[in-house]
């Protein structure tokens, strides 16, 4: 915003009619020929299409100024490899490595917190990661037995989508010992840029 008059122009405050949508500086004072920027932020709570204005209260004479601002929430999800994976029969004592592939195919960044096993048996690494769209990672699982008897559990994926947390069951099938079953993600859902941004998940929801 520039100031065109001879004197200092005021704002005194600047609203928003819509909570989507923030400002940021919320007054301020400029000088003759001065220049001030306003920041607006759009932080969307679901997919809707959002339309708003900011109000600006000041000492000239057009007072209140509004801008009128709109934007629409993207969702996202990601894509898996394999929908299953069998480790086989594995020496007690020993360990196999096996590994699925996870891409990111919306249009904005895709941050995995942490992906967890409810079985000591099955680990799995890296525990976190960041996707940017169309960027895939590589999620490494090792199957070490410390029994005969078949295994069961869950790798659990908390991300940045509204879906969180996403499982992927592991079981033994057959007559193997410890069987990684990889069950397809759900879709995924996240709001993090103006525009809309839609990413499908493969497989069966």
């Amino acid at each position: 915003m520039t100031n065109i008059a001879g004197v200092a122009l005021v704002i005194g405050s600047v609203t928003s009619s819509n909570g989507a949508f923030t400002v940021n500086p919320p007054n301020a004072a400029i000088q003759p020929s001065q220049a001030r920027t306003f920041y607006i932020t759009f932080t969307p709570a679901n997919t809707a299409a959002q339309t708003g204005s900011l109000v600006f209260v000041h000492n000239g004479s057009s007072s209140p100024d509004t801008v009128t601002v709109s934007g629409t929430g993207g969702s996202g999800g990601f894509t898996v490899t394999r929908r299953s994976v069998p480790f086989g029969t594995v020496a007690l004592g020993g360990s196999k490595l096996d590994s699925v592939l996870v891409t990111n195919v919306g249009a904005v960044t895709l941050v995995i917190g942490s992906v967890t096993s409810s079985n000591g048996a099955f680990s799995v690494n890296p525990v976190n990661a960041t996707l940017q769209p169309s960027q895939s990672r590589t999620f490494y699982i090792t199957f070490t037995p410390t029994n005969t008897n078949p295994q069961t559990g869950n790798v659990v994926f908390s991300h940045t989508g509204p879906s969180s947390p996403d499982t992927v069951a592991r079981q033994r099938h057959g007559s193997d010992r410890g069987v990684y079953r990889n069950t397809p993600l759900r879709s995924v859902r996240h709001s993090h840029a103006w525009g809309e941004q839609t990413r499908q998940c493969s497989g069966n929801e």
